[in-house]
């Protein structure tokens, strides 16, 4: 689709504005008419929060029935179409910051590897406790669990987790 017939970039923004669209693009002349009046010159999108934690989820834009990522619009509008396969990353995980610079194309295990910290309680992504007290360096690949090794220390571990995790997904993973 040829965003650009619908919206403007703003790159200090990373936002996209609704541009006048000919009327060939609406079902009927009320609907034009409606964009025209309230939709143009102003923002489009809406931000998205989880709704379990509140938290930045995306931007989101309706066009006719069907409603479209922002940064995946932006990213096209600049580069052309994604690639199958391919999905965009936010290099500084904010997901409302749509700046084209502050995106990427990815794989899915590379946009994966580009996550905080999660639910951990040594503070190190990719460490866990054992019983034993030692601690575990684990990574995950293709969505199953991959245990590295086990280390005295959790610096150890996180190292090792590090080292593991750029072998796979190189310049995606956030230590």
């Amino acid at each position: 689709m040829n965003w650009s017939l619908i919206f403007r970039y703003d790159a200090s923004s990373g936002s996209l504005q609704w541009i006048p669209v000919s009327r060939e693009h609406f079902t009927t002349n009320a609907s034009h008419a409606r964009h025209m009046s309230t939709r143009c010159g102003h923002i489009a999108g809406s931000k998205e929060r989880r709704p379990e934690t509140g938290k930045p989820k995306c931007v989101r834009v309706r066009w006719g029935k069907s409603k479209f990522l922002v940064h995946r619009i932006i990213w096209e509008m600049i580069n052309g179409p994604i690639p199958d396969g391919m999905e965009i990353d936010h290099i500084d995980l904010d997901p409302w910051n749509n700046r084209i610079e502050n995106l990427r194309l990815a794989t899915h295990m590379e946009n994966m590897a580009n996550q905080g910290i999660r639910n951990n309680k040594t503070g190190l992504k990719g460490v866990r406790k054992t019983l034993s007290g030692r601690f575990q360096a684990m990574t995950g690949v293709m969505g199953k669990k991959k245990a590295i090794g086990t280390y005295d220390t959790p610096e150890e571990a996180h190292a090792a987790y590090v080292h593991e995790s750029r072998r796979v997904a190189g310049q995606f993973v956030r230590p």
